[in-house]
Order: structure tokens, then C-alpha cells, then sequence
């Protein structure tokens, strides 16, 4: 990118889509040179998977994951980007509150991309996601220093400061 990364409009990108819109998925930190955002959700009622309790449908996750991997790429690439497939390790449930998306790419290939995405709530890992995209048509590479360890223990997080 020729230019600084302007956050807010990337997030008003993310919002044109009423299903990102209506989900209230918002992009909290972005390091492009580094291959590496967060994005967040706040819980509502809808999200619960029993009448009854706060844990979050499977599902949220999964969609925050996707949302999380596409958005990530599509800001890398400046276009939008296809999900090839996206597998999704549940290691917690999500009790209600914020649940926090940090992704990283780990490969941007001629054809393929891979992104790692690690989802958070409260203090505990609740999700682990590795999803693959197309890579558009006729895209430059993005100039991306791509960290292949990032992401274990807790190195995947993006400080919002940066």
C-alpha cells in the first residue's frame, strides 16, 4: 500500500455488509506490513445457543473466524477475497462478553492463502481457526512480512497502540 492504512474507512468497508452489519463485527487493530488484525463482537442475546444460558452459538465463532481471515485479506490485497475452506477447533465455550478475533496470515501464495485465527473471550482461547483463501486475480503480492510464529502463545495479538 502506497499510503497510511486508514482504519476507519476499512471499517466502514466491513459494514457496507449487512451480514458483518448486522453481526456487529468491528475491526479493532490492523498491522498490514505484518499481516495481522483483530476484530471484535460483542455478545447479544440472539448469539446464545440455549434459551437459557449466554454461551455463544458455535456458529458466531465460526462467522467471526471467516469474517476475521476474508477482512484480513481483503485489506492486504485491496480486493475482496473467496473462503476456499475453513476448519474451526473448539477449545472453550464463550460465556456471553466480547469475543476478540486475532488473525495472521501465514502464507500468501500464487493461488491460496492461509490465515490463522486465534478467537478470545475473557482471558481464555475459546477457538482456534486455520481457513484458506483464494487469492484474487491478477493481485500484486502484498508486501508482507509474514511471521510464521506468530500467533503461538499469545505472540498473534495486535497491541491496539501499534
Amino acid at each position: 500500500m502506497t499510503e497510511p492504512f486508514d482504519i476507519e474507512a476499512a471499517q466502514a468497508i466491513l459494514q457496507r455488509s449487512p451480514f458483518y452489519a448486522h453481526l456487529g463485527i468491528s475491526l479493532d487493530a490492523i498491522a498490514v506490513e505484518e499481516g495481522k488484525a483483530t476484530f471484535s463482537i460483542q455478545a447479544e442475546r440472539h448469539f446464545a445457543r440455549l434459551p437459557e444460558g449466554e454461551q455463544y452459538h458455535g456458529g458466531i465463532l465460526l462467522a467471526l473466524a471467516d469474517t476475521a481471515g476474508a477482512a484480513l485479506l481483503g485489506m492486504l490485497y485491496e480486493r475482496p477475497i473467496a473462503t476456499i475452506d475453513l476448519r474451526l477447533d473448539f477449545m472453550a465455550p464463550a460465556d456471553g462478553g466480547e469475543l476478540i478475533a486475532n488473525a495472521v496470515a501465514r502464507q500468501l501464495g500464487r493461488t491460496v492463502n492461509l490465515v490463522d485465527i486465534e478467537i478470545v473471550n475473557g482471558e481464555r482461547i475459546v477457538g482456534l481457526a486455520r481457513c484458506r483463501y483464494a487469492t484474487p486475480r491478477d493481485a500484486a503480492r502484498p508486501a508482507v512480512k509474514i511471521d510464521h510464529n506468530a500467533g503461538k502463545s499469545g505472540k498473534g495479538s495486535i497491541d491496539a497502540s501499534e
